[in-house]
C-alpha cells in the first residue's frame, strides 16, 4: 500500500466523483475550514472562483443542488494551487457554461492563455505543452480508461 506523509498530501488537490462534503456547514465556513490547513491558500483564486461560478457562500452545503456541489468541491481543491490536481469526473453535473468556465479556470491555473469563445483544445491534438506556456513545473495530465498522457489527450 502506498502511503503519503502530510507534507506530500498538502501538495495534492483532489475532487472525487461522490463530492462528499461537510453538509452542516455553510459554503463560506467550509472554505475557511479547508483554507486553515493550507498556509499557501490563495484568497485571490478563491474570490475569483466564487465570483466566476456564482458560488453562494451563505448557503448550507447540504442544501446545494447536484450542480452546485461540484463547484464547491472544485473550489476547495484548487484554492491552495496544488502541484498535483486529481479530478474524478468533476464537471459531470455542471451545465455547459459552467464546464467551459471550469476549463478556463484549469487553464488559468496552469498559466495557459485562453481566449473566451475559443474552441481550441490545449494543447493541440497530439501535442505536448512547452515550458513557454506553463507556470513552474506543472504539466496538465489526462487519464482516460487507464491511459495517462502529459499535456494532451490519452492514446486510445
Amino acid at each position: 500500500m502506498l502511503a503519503f506523509a502530510p507534507r506530500e498530501l498538502a501538495r495534492i488537490g483532489y475532487v472525487h466523483q461522490e463530492r462528499e462534503l461537510l453538509n452542516w456547514m455553510t459554503v463560506g465556513q467550509l472554505v475557511r475550514y479547508v483554507a486553515a490547513y493550507y498556509p499557501n491558500w490563495n484568497k485571490d483564486v478563491e474570490q475569483k472562483y466564487i465570483a466566476d461560478f456564482e458560488v453562494e457562500v451563505n448557503a448550507r452545503v447540504g442544501s446545494l443542488s447536484p450542480g452546485e456541489r461540484p463547484k464547491v468541491a472544485i473550489l476547495i481543491a484548487v484554492g491552495f494551487e496544488p502541484e498535483l490536481l486529481i479530478l474524478d469526473e468533476p464537471a459531470s453535473t455542471l451545465d455547459p457554461i459552467a464546464r467551459a468556465r471550469f476549463l478556463d479556470l484549469l487553464l488559468e491555473l496552469f498559466g495557459v492563455p485562453r481566449s473566451r469563445g475559443s474552441d481550441q483544445s490545449f494543447p493541440p491534438e497530439g501535442g505536448t505543452p512547452s515550458g513557454d506556456n506553463l507556470d513552474d513545473d506543472r504539466v496538465p495530465m489526462c487519464v482516460l480508461r487507464g491511459s495517462m498522457r502529459a499535456g494532451g489527450r490519452p492514446r486510445r
